[in-house]
């Protein structure tokens, strides 16, 4: 049994958990030291002929930390950005992932397997499955919210409700630890980006992580303060250093002026089809940004300039997507 007392060694452990699995770091930290009462993802990885072993130094591990480990008997084929899966037999040739859960006692890491499985098949478990999870109740509700009402004539992420710029429309301020839109330490969407309760996570996060890997604290808090994304959704965003300029109290009518852009466009791998035109705009763009130092944004379309002259102008089918995003207070 390690000793939970020296962070560094369990901050060492937790990262050799996540080379066997695509499993998250900060989670797991988190469960460790009861931050969360449970995690479970499904995005783990393709099962293949090494996973049996992995499995069994997955659950070594994780009893050296405290933590029971359960994974479930059928593999899952991850089909939407929202994870929805056709499940399918370990032993089909099919590539699927485990579904796997991890708590401080068994009976909880076989129940997040299960309610992982139930509120991916059925929005109704998506409820029970975050009060597992230990998210708070003023999230649930706004998961509830997420979960109702689908159009799907929305082009707003795939015909349902975009998570992000759904929390930013009940935002009066983004506070930095809840900077959705360039990178995110929290397990689940905020009710809003000031959320008490989701702030009170992250900064115990944080101040476990500032004593566990200090560089990587540093790193991570200096980018959510004062980094800013153009962000179409959780797989596609560009995210900039650079002097941001926000024209009036919301962030349609932005400007940023920039000398660094870090591509995070990932739809033809995260999504299960994307069109050519969809694709090929976003090679366009990122082309551009290559090329220019200024993005403006307005309701209408943005555009990326070079100096004085404008390199591309793209027509926008919603006020918020792309949306040009800073955290704007530093409390």
């Amino acid at each position: 049994m390690i000793n939970l007392k020296n962070k560094k060694t369990v901050f060492e452990k937790i990262n050799t958990i996540t080379k066997f699995f695509n499993l998250s770091t900060y989670e797991l930290l988190a469960v460790v030291y009861n931050l969360k009462p449970a995690m479970a993802e499904a995005n783990t990885g393709v099962y293949d002929s090494s996973s049996p072993e992995k499995l069994d130094q997955l659950g070594r591990i994780c009893s050296e930390l405290g933590l029971k480990m359960a994974f479930s008997q059928k593999k899952y084929i991850i089909n939407s950005p929202r994870g929805i899966f056709e499940e399918v037999d370990l032993n089909s040739p099919e590539d699927g992932n485990l579904v796997i859960g991890i708590s401080k006692d068994t009976q909880t890491s076989l129940s997040a397997v299960a309610h992982y499985r139930w509120k991916m098949r059925d929005s109704i478990y998506g409820r029970s499955f975050g009060k597992l999870m230990g998210y708070p109740d003023c999230c649930l509700d706004f998961g509830d919210y997420l979960c109702k009402g689908h159009d799907n004539s929305d082009s707003n992420n795939l015909g349902f409700r975009n998570p992000a710029v759904e929390s930013l429309k009940r935002s009066k301020k983004i506070a930095w630890q809840l900077n959705i839109f360039v990178s995110s330490a929290l397990p689940h969407y905020p009710c809003h980006l000031n959320c008490s309760k989701s702030k009170d996570y992250v900064n115990g996060l944080f101040k476990i992580l500032k004593i566990a890997a200090p560089e990587i604290y540093l790193r991570h808090t200096t980018r959510l303060k004062n980094d800013i994304s153009l962000y179409w959704s959780c797989a596609d965003r560009v995210v900039f250093r650079g002097r941001f300029i926000k024209k009036g109290n919301s962030f349609v009518n932005t400007e940023l002026q920039y000398n660094s852009a870090d591509f995070h466009i990932d739809s033809s791998t995260f999504y299960q089809a994307n069109s050519d035109s969809y694709l090929n705009q976003f090679a366009t763009i990122q082309q551009a940004i290559k090329e220019g130092n200024k993005v403006i944004t307005t309701s209408k379309y943005f555009e990326i300039w070079h100096n004085k002259t404008i390199l591309l102008k793209i027509n926008k089918s919603h006020e918020l997507i792309p949306v040009l995003i800073k955290s704007d207070n530093e409390k």
